[in-house]
């Protein structure tokens, strides 16, 4: 019986640790998840502005 007990302790120590790194990855990979949509909504917000900017240039002068 003893032994059986130690071996559930080891397992359930073994499981927290996993559990716990695994935790600490998730919150990394948030992290960048949202780093990486702070980007995506910059880059998109200036191509959006040049896209903006080369239609003005595409345009005709008033004096034609």
């Amino acid at each position: 019986m003893d032994e059986r007990m130690m071996n559930l302790e080891v397992k359930v120590a073994f499981q927290e640790h996993q559990i716990g790194e695994l935790n600490e990855v998730i919150r990394e990979m948030a992290d960048r998840i949202e780093e990486l949509q702070r980007d995506l909504r910059a880059l998109v917000h200036t191509v959006s502005s040049q896209e903006k900017l080369g239609d003005q240039k595409n345009e005709r002068p008033p004096h034609y």
